[in-house]
């Protein structure tokens, strides 16, 4: 089991490195090499679509020769856990409000996931062409909290 505090730990440790690291939709922690980027992108063409070419070049030039994780590989990583974010929330116990949920908790929206890093804020790897990012949780419209079967919470607070 990992202890909440050293899964904030490692992630606070990625946000202050967040040069080495790039958001790229089904990246479990690749190094992202134009053959590895093109591969993704091919595998997803309906998730892609969404980008014109200007976009891909633009996405590709931020995330070259960097680690590369989705939401769900980058907190995958931490909690050791490599599924989807909706696996990742099913693999949680006392679930309840983003509000509520102690540091160390997964916080979890259709479709993405982040990491509650205690005092009302969270990290989490938002999109294309964006790193580690950390913000205040009242902000984002998380749905649910939980506890992942992997951490051991003891001691963790919601402060």
């Amino acid at each position: 089991m990992i202890n909440w505090s050293d899964v904030i730990k490692k992630a606070l440790n990625a946000h202050y490195h967040d040069s080495d690291y790039a958001y790229f939709y089904g990246a479990k922690g690749q190094k992202l090499t134009d053959e590895v980027m093109e591969s993704l992108w091919n595998a997803e063409p309906n998730y892609f679509a969404r980008y014109n070419a200007d976009q891909k070049k633009y996405i590709f030039d931020y995330s070259r020769n960097r680690i590369g994780y989705d939401c769900s590989g980058f907190i995958g990583a931490l909690v050791d856990d490599m599924s989807y974010s909706g696996q990742q929330i099913s693999n949680c116990s006392a679930i309840t409000t983003p509000k509520d949920g102690v540091a160390g908790s997964l916080l979890w929206k259709p479709g993405h996931i982040g990491i509650d890093i205690g005092y009302g804020y969270f990290i989490h790897m938002p999109e294309e062409g964006r790193s580690v990012c950390i913000g205040k949780i009242s902000e984002y419209d998380w749905k649910q909290s939980g506890r992942h079967k992997n951490v051991d919470y003891t001691g963790a607070t919601n402060v």
